[in-house]
């Protein structure tokens, strides 16, 4: 039987190698509905040049290419090196495009495109890249309402350009870009945050802005003093933040930020414009323990959701912040794919951060591993 997907990974700094794998895949799928491809180390300073040489091959199906600090295929999690990871996969339909806008209109700029492109309001998958600069927790709310789109992705190398290949072989170029998928089953996706807890939740109780004053009636920053007195090597903490209750009472979903600042005359956390009084929170800390049990509890999750179905492939948006950072050995989220759900193909990123769903609108992920499994009916 004939693969219905397939990922690639090429390592090195040759656009011609690349367009040369590129075609070789295609042609043992037959005839692709559309590609992605994502880009690492040294190769992300000839993003135009891949670009274009991409156009120039006329591969007669879209592309999406954008970069990060890695790429994972189920071959392997590659960091700190020169490599491109690329999926094409028939079935359905794809779009690849872009937007150019200033970093404050970014994400209404994609909402809009979103919006524009799909005006019957189908069914859709969009796998959106964004340039990191200006894009914050409220910025990404431009993207919500959008009924018709799930929508994950995550924050390019700062200094990067999106670029989509149309299947003509013409080429544009943005701050942000998406790939869009119709015609197969929505992805199953699941988000998992690589901290541990340094308290339970519990309840604020009174905010100014994007500043916590106060956590069930005690000062915030005394709070934080008080959890985090005993920590060792002074690690960075977090704030997570609970919107729901979710199933599992112990980490129901969870949204990390930083502490953006302090106000000592008013015991305040600047945190971020988010946060809400009637919200859950606790401090935290980038945990591998945690974050390895909170993947595989979530990855459990998605083959209870795809339950008579059979995995096809799977998209993987890891935080830079994990890898080998945190668990100081590769593949170890990878690792935990593959033993839950075989040797399907596979394509990631190691992002500036995520985008994912949370409370069932897409929202800005830090420090965490986003997965989107794609099925077909067994």
């Amino acid at each position: 039987m004939r693969a219905t997907a397939t990922s690639l990974l090429v390592r090195g700094e040759s656009p011609a190698r690349l367009v040369s794998s590129l075609r070789e895949a295609a042609a043992s799928l037959g005839r692709p509905a559309g590609g992605l491809v994502l880009v690492a180390g040294g190769m992300t300073t000839k993003l135009e040049a891949l670009a274009s040489a991409l156009g120039r091959a006329e591969l007669g199906f879209p592309v999406l290419v954008a970069s990060g600090s890695g790429v994972i295929t189920e071959r392997g999690e590659v960091e700190g090196e020169s490599a491109t990871a690329a999926l094409l996969w028939v079935g359905g339909a794809a779009d690849a495009w872009v937007v150019d806008a200033t970093e404050s209109d970014l994400c209404l700029a994609l909402s809009r495109e979103l919006t524009a492109r799909n005006p019957a309001g189908r069914a859709e998958t969009a796998l959106v890249f964004v340039r990191p600069n200006g894009v914050q927790p409220h910025t990404i709310e431009e993207l919500h309402g959008l009924k018709a789109a799930r929508l994950l992705g995550a924050g390019t190398l700062a200094d990067s350009h999106v670029y989509a290949v149309a299947s003509s072989g013409a080429v544009s170029r943005g701050a942000g870009g998406a790939l869009t998928l119709r015609g197969l089953p929505r992805p199953i996706l699941a988000s998992s945050p690589a901290c541990k807890l340094l308290m339970p939740l519990r309840e604020i109780s009174e905010v100014r802005g994007p500043m916590v004053l106060s956590i069930e009636g005690e000062p915030a920053l005394e709070v934080l003093s008080t959890v985090g007195h005993a920590l060792v090597d002074q690690p960075l903490v977090f704030v997570a933040l609970a919107t729901e209750r979710g199933l599992d009472s112990v980490r129901p979903p969870l949204l990390l930020r930083a502490v953006q600042g302090v106000d000592p005359s008013r015991h305040g956390l600047i945190v971020s414009e988010e946060v809400r009084v009637g919200m859950r929170m606790a401090f935290a800390v980038r945990d591998a323990s945690a974050a390895r049990a909170d993947f595989e509890m979530r990855i459990r999750e998605i083959a209870r959701e795809s339950a008579g179905a059979a995995p096809r492939f799977g998209v993987c948006l890891n935080c830079a912040g994990r890898g080998v950072s945190l668990y100081k050995n590769p593949d170890t989220d990878l690792r935990m794919l593959k033993a839950r759900f075989g040797e399907i193909p596979w394509v990631g990123l190691f992002s500036s951060f995520e985008i994912a769903p949370h409370g069932g609108e897409p929202a800005l992920q830090l420090y965490t591993g986003v997965v989107g499994l794609f099925t077909a009916p067994s």
